[in-house]
């Protein structure tokens, strides 16, 4: 059975898909524990890149969030690429409009994925709507169609 840190790790990993660049991992301490699971053989580093080593390893650590959490556990990430910490949704657009678009990308999709949490507030909901806009724009710009729908849907 793995240590308790090196499980959340993998579950914070296992939120961005097979794999994940470090720089989207805001949190030092769970850098290190994925470096502990690819020691332990559940994920393989390239450079920046931890990559799960097999699609079962990537479920398995998804799982192990309780679907009632993975909402919030989504729109967490996202606040965090944002922000580089912990942070609310307040006062981002003048945030954004800085953001490399890798970061945007990353955040952007985080936050979609935990609808569907209820977002009310119409300031938020604007940033929200101009993030999936610049983001829908540069899969466009990619001929990335499926992608640019999404973001442009959401």
């Amino acid at each position: 059975r793995l240590p308790m840190n090196i499980q959340m790790a993998l579950r914070i990993a296992s939120c961005f898909g097979m794999q994940v660049e470090d720089w989207m991992i805001i949190d030092s301490n769970v850098l290190v524990n994925l470096d502990h699971a690819v020691y332990e053989g559940l994920m393989e580093r390239f450079g920046s890149t931890f990559v799960f080593v097999h699609a079962s390893v990537h479920s398995a650590a998804y799982n192990l969030i309780p679907d009632n959490e993975r909402s919030a556990v989504h729109m967490k990430l996202g606040l965090e690429i944002i922000f580089n910490k912990s942070a609310k949704l307040d006062c981002v657009d003048g945030i954004v409009k800085n953001l490399p678009d890798s970061k945007v990308f990353a955040a952007i999709d985080q936050i979609n994925r935990s609808r569907p949490i209820s977002i009310s507030n119409p300031a938020i909901l604007r940033v929200l709507s101009k993030m999936n806009l610049r983001a829908g724009n540069a899969c466009m710009e990619m001929s990335d169609f499926q992608s640019a729908q999404k973001n442009f849907l959401a």
